[in-house]
């Protein structure tokens, strides 16, 4: 699996981060949205009677809880949390500090959730309601933002709907979140399973697992996350447990079908020079021909009797089919293509000044036969947007759904007052879902900065982004809903793994000249942070412990025990739990290239790696 080494952080990362640190990491306290600043604090205001923190926030901004608690009051009325100074709605929540003290939190100008009613029982970080849009009573000027009251008396409760009254037990809210720890409910430890790697087969007669030219690292019919099934490096499993590797012999390269099991050789065809493996299909083996600096063509090659199919050139298929995606049943492409053009006055007023034309555009999905090479539009192609078209487009697809998680930058014309003619252009950002079988879009969904394919977890019919924060959002496959979304992470995520309850996710990140990697396990039903681990080379040992990931370091999930191979080194962790089951000092090195470990890959608990003598097949047992 190809790994993304992040050094930098976007900007809202880094706002995130630093907001964390202020509140303190180990205190536990969650900060309730972000903050854009430059709005009032403790004491602030014309009066220096302002009795919390602003936080500058949009409205629709969601609000989490700082922490555990209990709903005390929940309004819609109380005075000066509406806009203009008008009564408005606002949350009282009863939170417990570590040393048993309890005190209440004031989350003011907020639309409460649904699930939030008085009595109810709040997770830290969980969502309670979204900012509503503010006014300033004198100028109307939008000055939305969240307000954060800390009411520090256990004895003296305060009035239901006493918003901004009087100070008798408010304190400054950033300072007690900073000189206070709250109370965390200890959960029941869950014990520590023992997990084992065992040798399985080892197969070093048939030659070396074919190290991939030098210059291109994947086929040029990529999209995005599209990429993956045409990767080179590594073996192809297909879902019947064969296992497909291309060699090099002292016979010339080979392509091997062998059985997963045992590791029996099933059928072997010597291959030309050039020509080297890089994905199955249901009835198809596809290899790729590399030039000097880019791929020349994809050859198709019948699974079953190992015949060549049909053969075309790369500058064919990117011009005719443009971005191209490898399924079970053939090759999913999507081309935008221009149908014509459509003349409009450069301003309608004033025709005189001439006329000029908007490109039309149409969309095509469809399928590449993997029998004859030819194309079949799944359904009638969709016009674009007349106002839009899109520009660029990267996908996934669940083949076992026919599901197609679709993301696109448009490029959209923005038009005058008037709204009937060009100005200029401008960019826009969405995602939909997709159904297949019929065209059907399920969902459509607007960014205002380009999301990120994580990945998706085809068992529980689920697609995985990063979007704004950043953060990682589910995405139901079948109806395009989105289940849930986690909380801001410190940095922007790379995907290892998802089963139905865990997924795995890691980043880097550096801070005064010092690499961490951050690994975060989350739970796969709600978005919840079950784990999370920070670690750092110990220069002075000369040590990096097994959640670091360096250059040569590689991952994967196998009946939810996270492997993280570095070297020689083989750890083994509790997907759920985050904590090391077992540790491998004599692991064989895997082949890798350019600090990737490229030739590896799982079928159910098996997990296979080519080394410099041959493969090797390994049996993860918990």
């Amino acid at each position: 699996m190809r790994r993304k080494v992040w050094f930098i952080i976007g900007l809202m990362g880094t706002v995130n981060l630093f907001c964390r640190l202020a509140y303190g990491e180990e205190n536990n306290f969650i900060q309730p949205c972000p903050d854009a600043g430059g709005y009032r604090s403790w004491l602030g205001g014309p009066n220096k009677n302002h009795l919390g923190h602003d936080y500058n926030a949009p409205a629709g901004t969601k609000v989490r809880a700082i922490a555990d608690g209990t709903v005390w009051y929940v309004g819609f009325d109380i005075s000066g949390f509406g806009s203009e100074g008008k009564p408005g709605p606002a949350i009282w929540i009863r939170h417990r500090l570590v040393n048993g003290k309890y005190f209440y939190a004031l989350y003011g100008h907020i639309k409460p959730s649904s699930d939030v009613q008085k009595g109810a029982e709040i997770k830290s970080g969980q969502i309670i309601g979204t900012v509503i849009e503010y006014r300033d009573k004198t100028t109307k000027e939008d000055i939305s933002h969240l307000h954060l009251g800390i009411w520090n008396s256990e004895s003296d409760p305060p009035p239901s709907k006493m918003g901004y009254g009087p100070t008798r037990h408010f304190t400054d809210p950033l300072k007690f979140l900073k000189d206070n720890k709250p109370y965390v409910k200890e959960e029941p430890q869950r014990p520590v399973e023992s997990a084992s790697v065992a040798l399985k087969w080892t197969r070093e007669d048939i030659g070396k697992p074919r190290i991939f030219s030098e210059v291109p690292y994947y086929f040029v019919i990529y999209s995005g996350v599209s990429a993956g099934p045409f990767l080179l490096h590594g073996p192809k499993i297909s879902k019947d447990g064969i296992l497909y590797v291309d060699v090099v012999g002292p016979e010339g390269p080979k392509l091997h079908a062998i059985d997963i099991n045992s590791g029996k050789i099933l059928k072997s065809k010597e291959i030309q020079p050039g020509y080297e493996l890089c994905g199955i299909s249901q009835k198809v083996i596809y290899l790729v021909v590399l030039g000097q600096f880019e791929p020349k063509s994809l050859l198709a090659i019948d699974r079953a009797n190992w015949n060549p199919l049909w053969e075309k050139t790369s500058t064919e298929l990117d011009e005719k089919f443009g971005s191209m995606l490898l399924i079970e049943n053939g090759i999913l492409y999507r081309r935008t293509f221009l149908a014509g053009q459509k003349r409009v006055p450069v301003d309608p007023d004033y025709p005189e000044r001439g006329y000029r034309d908007i490109p039309q555009y149409k969309t095509e999905i469809g399928l590449l036969s993997e029998v004859t090479g030819k194309p079949e539009p799944l359904w009638e192609p969709p016009k674009d947007r007349e106002d839009s078209y899109v520009a660029h487009a990267k996908g996934i697809v669940s083949s076992s759904n026919f599901k197609y998680l679709s993301i696109e930058k448009h490029i959209k014309l923005r038009k005058s007052a008037k709204a009937r003619y060009v100005r200029e252009t401008y960019e826009t950002y969405t995602s939909s879902v997709l159904d297949l079988s019929n065209g059907q879009v399920l969902s459509t969904k607007d960014w205002s900065t380009m999301p990120d394919i994580l990945g998706q977890c085809e068992a529980d019919s689920t697609f995985f982004i990063n979007a704004e924060g950043p953060c990682i959002i589910s995405i139901d496959m079948n109806t395009g809903d989105v289940k849930w979304e986690t909380e801001k992470l410190i940095t922007s995520p790379w995907f290892v793994g998802a089963t139905k309850k865990v997924l795995l996710v890691y980043g880097s990140i550096e801070q005064r000249g010092t690499p961490y990697t951050l690994w975060y396990g989350i739970d796969a039903t709600n978005g919840k942070i079950l784990w999370k681990k920070w670690a750092k080379v110990d220069y002075e040992k000369g040590v990096a412990p097994p959640f670091f990931m360096g250059d040569e370091g590689w991952t994967e999930m196998i009946n939810e025990v996270l492997l993280i191979g570095k070297g020689n080194q083989l750890a083994l962790i509790d997907a759920l739990t985050g904590e090391i089951m077992t540790q491998q000092e004599e692991f064989p090195i895997a082949m890798w290239y350019g600090g990737h470990v490229f030739y590896k890959a799982v079928y159910k608990d098996i997990l296979i790696i080519g080394t410099p003598n041959g493969l090797r097949a390994y049996q993860i047992k918990r």
